[in-house]
């Protein structure tokens, strides 16, 4: 499932191959090939949250949302096959490397500096990645009018929050701080919230980049050991959770009805004695 980490990830792999060079083709499935772009160099590769942007020659930006089944791959040695192209949402081509996306929920060339664009990126909170993430700013967003009641599970995957955070990250931020994840945030101090925050920038900061995501170790900087669990309970439902014993649950709750796994030992219900 594509997050934060997943995009940077991504960006760092394709940037040295793209930056820099002409397009030799650009298509999209919505608007098949796209020639007003070929031979206009690529700028720069952004990403902003969960948003990849490809800037062109200070014109145009390719902007990619992978979504939540979104998958990308980097050609390097070989171009795609015709058949790739047509099955991929957008494709781009250039001299020494081909990035071919599939399902992504959304693959547009936009103007560069699109109003609309721009609008929709600064109603984004904090990047948990960017270079300097401000945590005071994502306690006030969280403190927002209509956020006293909702349950902070629901909370971590507002991006006008935070931006970055999806399903896999929530569900083990919650664990790793020991809070019940339908809490509601009224219910929960300043120093709670801006503690979530934190965790997940560093647990995202220790994915960028490595392979398959893991959060076991990840905030004492430990070497991932084969056979060793990667998650502490994401997807682990019925199975024992790894510091206490006590079976992982899962339910499907609140107004995005996702998957959230907790331990309720670790992580229980402060209205309960």
């Amino acid at each position: 499932m594509p997050e934060g980490d997943s995009l940077h990830t991504m960006a760092a792999s394709i940037g040295p191959h793209l930056v820099g060079e002409p397009i030799e083709r650009l298509r999209l499935r919505d608007r098949g090939e796209v020639g007003v772009v070929r031979g206009h160099a690529i700028d720069r590769v952004e990403v902003v949250g969960k948003h990849l942007l490809v800037l062109i020659a200070r014109r145009w930006t390719l902007h990619v949302h992978l979504g939540l089944r979104g998958r990308w791959r980097l050609h390097e040695s070989e171009r795609p096959s015709e058949a790739a192209v047509v099955a991929s949402t957008a494709t781009l081509v250039v001299p020494r490397a081909a990035l071919t996306i599939a399902r992504s929920a959304r693959h547009e060339l936009r103007p560069y500096r699109d109003m609309r664009l721009e609008q929709e990126l600064r109603r984004l909170g904090p990047d948990l990645l960017a270079p300097v993430f401000d945590v005071a700013e994502a306690v006030a967003r969280a403190r927002a009018p209509g956020h006293r009641e909702l349950a902070v599970t629901d909370l971590l995957l507002d991006q006008t929050v935070v931006a970055g955070i999806g399903n896999v990250y929530r569900s083990e931020v919650l664990f790793l701080v020991g809070t019940y994840p339908w809490t509601p945030v009224g219910a929960l101090e300043d120093a709670t919230l801006g503690t979530l925050f934190e965790c997940a920038r560093t647990l995202m900061q220790s994915n960028v980049g490595a392979g398959s995501r893991a959060t076991v170790g990840s905030l004492r900087g430990e070497r991932r050991q084969p056979g060793r669990p990667r998650l502490w309970v994401y997807r682990r439902e019925g199975l024992p959770c790894l510091r206490c014993g006590t079976l992982v649950r899962r339910s499907i709750e609140g107004r995005r009805a996702r998957s959230t796994y907790w331990c309720p030992r670790c992580q229980p219900d402060p209205r309960i004695p």
